[in-house]
């Protein structure tokens, strides 16, 4: 592209990309993390529950029953 004008220098562009906290969801390098607050019985016992993602699809997250987390 210089040289399309000639006695003006080339330059760089420099981009800055400021990223909002999510409500939800943090960033650690290239994933995602949620914290999830279940009880005791759910903890002891087995549970699932939906995660909405950024998308806005649905993620259904599953124990096995009496499987101990």
């Amino acid at each position: 592209m210089a040289d399309e004008h000639p006695g003006i220098m080339a330059g760089d562009i420099h981009v800055r990309i400021l990223v909002e906290k999510h409500k939800e969801f943090t960033r650690q390098g290239a994933d995602l993390f949620m914290d999830k607050k279940i009880s005791l019985l759910e903890a002891l016992t087995g549970t699932n529950y939906l995660i909405k993602g950024l998308d806005g699809k649905q993620f259904k997250v599953t124990t096995l029953p009496n499987e101990i987390i």
